[in-house]
């Protein structure tokens, strides 16, 4: 209470208190005793008191190391690195507590998995500490500018590649439990594995929380202690056996960093360049890594800078909730585009791609939804007066050329590569080692195009609109583009391109139209191994950005990994979706 009305001076007293009855009660190793002492040190750290603070977050990570408390420890180390290097200037010494608050960040997103939490309540944990990735890449960026041959950059790429797309990542494991889930062998020692986990869980926690009071606590912790060994050492052979044997389970459970060299000497291919971003709060790192270079430029563009950028040009490309419009792609400005390129791709980094035929490209934040090929090259004095003069010819009295033609006047970074998009370096990772196995190809085509969307759907079914079922009407209440009606208009055009790529084989079944083109059809197939062996599956309808589609979420009824100052946000009823597919939003199985 006191706190949210920042009465700072009156917590002390309490904290202190707090801290001397836990270690006289409870002892110096209790988790109990050890949030009252990060208590203590974020009070005073708030204060200003770093040089009090400090001493105390050590004493509680030397502490919680021993027990095992891995929430505590990621929060006390997160907190002791943000007060060396930001309050105190000690990039240095704050270094190891962030690696090891990524470490334990990672540790704890894998545990969580294969059921042991929802993965609504995984990925609310992993957003409320993921700021401890972009932390340690700042302060890594601060240290290679110190010190540009230390080999901090290569860290920075490391780093960067823990924090990608863990979605991906999560949908590749899954993937691979169920093609394992026929393998005895591989189910036994995945059981195996999770329930020595669970037991070296329950070890540490009953060996912190030995009463102090006890009469016999120095043989009950050394007890403990043994066990705990025991069953480390029994959960290391397990998992050596795992990685020998099943590797790519375990690459996805423990996900290792892709390093420099792991592009440089197995991953990237002759001609091939890979070009990563990392977008930090106040800065944009460029990352060029070529078979024979590496090279990390730092751009001082902010996120929400890049990001306004990135709207602007999102917004002349498409109308929200609307088909292209060709008067709003008049308003895109090249003078945007050149100054993304120039920002992000001019020299040093053009000169790192040079001679490379391919660009696999892992961006990061809103670049994910932005393609670089739109990027222009060259947009001088000589350039503008074309584009003018161009765009005069198109849009006069008389428009002597064809309508947007002033845009044929660029050049675009399109024009000089060839550019492939990843959602992580660990894509390329598992493109590379682990790659599918050929499958014949039973089937060539599978398409659903032309949905019914909206109030169309009246038309198309006879039915008034206040005949929908609530899931449609909740469906349509969800749409969010910015502010635009929500409603998704008709593409009747996209038939007529599935029935001529249909017309290219023979023997393919008719495409899913309007009200065939059903989201039950498409997981149906899925379950019938229909798609096994299909060598195109079409979706020619609207596709929905993140963000673009609200969806409702049943908000958690507990807290289950609280942490030392707070628990855990319950999650939102109202959250933003994933990026989806349009399909039919009538008919009796939604």
């Amino acid at each position: 209470m006191l706190s949210e009305q920042d009465r700072l001076n009156e917590i002390e007293p309490l904290e202190r208190r707090a801290l001397a009855i836990r270690e006289k009660v409870l002892g110096p190793e209790h988790p109990d005793t050890v949030r009252s002492s990060a208590g203590l040190g974020w009070v005073l750290a708030k204060q200003g008191h770093y040089d009090e603070a400090e001493p105390i977050y050590r004493r509680a990570i030397a502490i919680v190391r021993k027990v095992d408390e891995s929430l505590i420890q990621l929060t006390l180390d997160a907190q002791l690195g943000a007060l060396l290097f930001e309050k105190q200037g000690k990039p240095l010494e704050a270094l190891p507590y962030y690696r090891e608050a990524a470490d334990v960040l990672d540790r704890l997103f894998a545990y969580t998995g294969s059921g042991k939490l929802p993965e609504e309540a995984r990925y609310t944990f992993l957003e409320q500490y993921a700021y401890v990735y972009p932390a340690l890449i700042g302060l890594l960026l601060q240290l290679h500018e110190q010190d540009p041959k230390a080999g901090y950059d290569r860290e920075i790429l490391a780093v960067a590649s823990r924090n990608q797309s863990r979605i991906f990542s999560e949908l590749l494991r899954q993937a691979d439990v169920k093609i394992f889930a026929a393998d005895p062998t591989f189910v036994d020692l995945k059981n195996r594995r999770e329930l020595l986990e669970q037991r070296l869980s329950l070890l540490r926690e009953k060996y912190a929380t030995v009463p102090i009071s006890a009469a016999n606590a120095d043989s009950q912790r050394a007890a403990f202690s043994e066990q705990i060994k025991q069953a480390e050492s029994e959960l290391q052979a397990l998992e050596q056996r795992l990685w020998k044997d099943y590797p790519r389970f375990m690459e996805l459970v423990q996900p290792r960093p892709v390093t420099v060299d792991d592009l440089q000497k197995r991953l990237l291919r002759p001609g091939e360049a890979l070009l990563g971003v990392v977008v930090l709060p106040k800065r944009t790192v460029v990352l060029v890594i070529t078979p024979e270079h590496f090279l990390l430029h730092p751009v001082d563009l902010s996120e929400q800078n890049l990001a306004d950028r990135i709207r602007q040009i999102r917004q002349s490309l498409k109308q929200p909730g609307q088909q292209v419009n060709t008067d709003l792609l008049a308003k895109l400005d090249p003078a945007i585009l050149h100054d993304l390129y120039q920002n992000l791709f001019a020299a040093p980094v053009e000169e790192a791609l040079k001679g490379a035929k391919q660009v696999l490209v892992v961006a990061a934040g809103p670049l994910y939804s932005l393609p670089l090929e739109l990027l222009v090259t060259t947009y001088g004095e000589t350039e503008q007066k074309a584009f003018k003069k161009a765009k005069a010819r198109a849009y006069g009295s008389s428009p002597e050329q064809a309508l947007l033609g002033e845009y044929a006047t660029l050049s675009y970074l399109g024009d000089r590569y060839r550019f492939s998009y990843l959602p992580s370096l660990s894509a390329l990772v598992s493109q590379r080692d682990y790659p599918k196995k050929p499958v014949p190809i039973q089937r060539e085509l599978i398409a659903f195009a032309d949905p019914i969307f909206g109030m169309e759907a009246a038309e198309a079914t006879a039915e008034p609109a206040s005949t929908y079922s609530p899931a449609t009407q909740a469906t349509l209440r969800g749409l969010d583009r910015s502010g635009a009606n929500p409603t998704l208009n008709r593409l009747p055009h996209t038939a007529d391109e599935v029935n001529d790529i249909a017309h290219l084989f023979t023997d393919q079944p008719a495409p899913y139209l309007r009200d065939a083109a059903q989201e039950h059809t498409a997981k149906d197939l899925a379950k019938a191994s229909t798609l096994q062996g299909l060598r195109y599956l079409i979706f020619a309808t609207h596709g929905l950005l993140g963000g673009e589609f609200l969806q409702v979420k049943t908000a958690l009824e507990t807290q289950p990994m609280p942490i030392p100052d707070r628990p855990l946000p319950v999650l939102p009823k109202e959250e933003r979706a994933q990026p989806a597919l349009a399909l039919t939003l009538v008919g009796n199985r939604l």
